[in-house]
């Protein structure tokens, strides 16, 4: 839908009226409440021919975040995980370096890419001390379903560094960042903030990559979920991949 609001940029409908455009054709609503059938009704005041519902499905799938976050007040989560074979996110001694191969960690930079926010737990920020930068240089060996912006011009997301003390009702916590214009955003942390993420059921989609190797040991884990009972958290497998370095890459949805 062509907007009909001043935000970083003046108004869509109004170029197209002034254009003297005859006909538009419209997949979907935008689902911000400052449009949300606002634009379409300037452009028919104006005796604008205008369809509606043209591939509206696949108009849908190329804005499902942004369309997402304005249908529900939070932004679209995106949980990434990557594990040993046996579950492990480091190995005994605290090294995590590199579980998965080249090719995963590009897919992992072209999420980035597209994500506004990553947020990450405070052990992971101090200990790790992660960049979690989108690095273009990595990308050639992408294969995946997800690629960088095809405008993208070395935007990296903000990093958000989450305590338990400091954020202990992370449903209110999203909705503030919804608030600040984040619309879609990645968790990339440890084993406790990703539970927590989990038990909340407050991740959209998940990407696990399954690195070709058994850690064995004390390594960090996912901890036990609350209940630890049978069918747990069960998930629709989206779509699946190996890479040439052996890694398993798995998306998933919550059921």
């Amino acid at each position: 839908e062509s907007c009909s609001h001043f935000g970083k940029t003046p108004p869509c409908a109004d170029a197209l009226v002034k254009a003297g455009v005859k006909r538009v054709l419209v997949g979907t609503l935008d689902s911000n409440p400052k449009v949300s059938g606002a634009g379409l009704k300037k452009l028919r005041d104006a005796g604008i021919e205008v369809i509606e519902g043209i591939h509206q499905a696949r108009c849908e799938s190329i804005n499902r975040e942004w369309l997402f976050a304005h249908r529900t007040g939070r932004p679209f989560v995106t949980l990434k995980m990557a594990t040993s074979l046996d579950g492990l996110y480091t190995a005994a001694d605290g090294k995590s370096q590199w579980i998965t191969g080249a090719t995963a960690r590009a897919q992992g930079h072209a999420l980035r890419a597209r994500v506004d926010a990553i947020i990450t737990g405070r052990v992971t920020s101090e200990v790790d001390k992660p960049r979690f930068t989108a690095r273009a240089d990595t990308w050639e060996a992408t294969r995946g379903r997800v690629l960088p912006p095809p405008d993208w011009q070395g935007e990296q997301p903000e990093v958000l560094v989450l305590s338990r003390a400091s954020t202990p009702d992370l449903k209110l916590f999203l909705e503030s960042l919804h608030a600040r214009g984040l619309h879609d955003v990645m968790v990339e942390a440890g084993p406790t903030l990703t539970r927590s993420f989990l038990e909340a059921r407050l991740c959209d989609e998940i990407w696990l990559f399954l690195g070709p190797r058994f850690l064995g040991g004390a390594g960090a884990r996912l901890d036990s979920l609350a209940g630890g009972i049978l069918p747990g958290l069960e998930v629709s497998v989206i779509e699946t991949q190996l890479f040439l370095e052996g890694d398993i890459w798995l998306r998933l949805r919550l059921k």
